[in-house]
């Protein structure tokens, strides 16, 4: 109830405003132009008994209904202001009301694309190196260096392209290495998840010279390369691989991350 009266009070209240003002009007005209009879007999009594005449004149009477015409004015412009008033908070309202519709369904389409962003994290490729190893390390003649990688998502691995490169340089590493002439694939252009791709290239033979700053830790072997595939979002990725055989790895032909030059996306 208390709802209804909210909603519909200021137009019922509006409603009985303007029907009663012509019937105000009519009530006013109708018994000033025809005043009762009984009022008649009295004032002629009166006049004949005091001898006294009296008669309302013109002004008098459009005085009174000038009177009655500005007190309606003033009832009508009270109820006016009251309908401003009452239009300008429904308004208000609905301004409310729309920019709560429009921050919720703002909040909706951020919450939507969390949630497409989670799915997609939760879900996509991830190949990364799973180990790197240099093997016949006292073998310079046959010394192979072994990289593998393996998809560690939730998905496959689409159009997967796999490169490396090897080479002997300084360390710590000044110089740009090239990567080879053209990238090639690998035997398995699909990697699904928890599937390892192992590549394997051969250490270049080292001069005596290359392999005493080797041997005394002025140099490593470094192992780089890069992994470029497609998810199952259609979306192009990228791993970029730099790995070295240095110092007291060397003996085992253990390689570990450079410092710098792995990266993924």
């Amino acid at each position: 109830m208390p709802t209804f009266w909210r909603k519909w009070g200021p137009a019922l209240f509006v409603g009985v405003c303007c029907i009663a003002f012509p019937v105000a009007m009519w009530w006013v005209v109708n018994h000033s132009s025809h005043p009762p009879l009984q009022s008649e007999a009295i004032e002629r009594a009166d006049q004949s008994l005091q001898g006294k005449s009296k008669q309302v004149s013109a002004d008098e009477r459009i005085a009174d209904y000038t009177a009655v015409l500005a007190w309606l004015i003033g009832v009508l412009a009270v109820v006016s202001a009251l309908q401003i008033y009452f239009l300008n908070r429904a308004d208000k309202t609905a301004r409310i009301a729309a920019n709560s519709a429009r921050d919720a369904s703002e909040a909706a389409s951020r919450t939507v694309k969390t949630m497409e962003r989670t799915a997609e994290r939760q879900l996509r490729a991830y190949v990364h190196v799973s180990g790197a190893k240099i093997f016949d390390v006292g073998k310079p003649d046959v010394r192979t260096a072994q990289v593998s990688v393996r998809n560690c998502g939730q998905t496959p691995a689409y159009n997967m392209r796999f490169w490396v490169g090897i080479g002997v340089r300084e360390f710590p590493l000044s110089t740009t290495l090239e990567p080879p002439p053209a990238p090639f694939p690998m035997g398995n252009d699909v990697l699904p998840p928890g599937i390892p791709s192992v590549m394997k290239v051969p250490v270049p033979r080292l001069n005596a010279w290359e392999e005493g700053h080797l041997q005394s830790g002025d140099a490593a072997i470094y192992v780089y390369g890069r992994v470029t595939y497609m998810d199952v979002f259609n979306v192009s990725r990228r791993t970029d691989v730099l790995y070295m055989c240095h110092g007291e790895g060397l003996p085992t032909g253990s390689m570990s991350p450079y410092r710098k030059g792995n990266a993924a996306t």
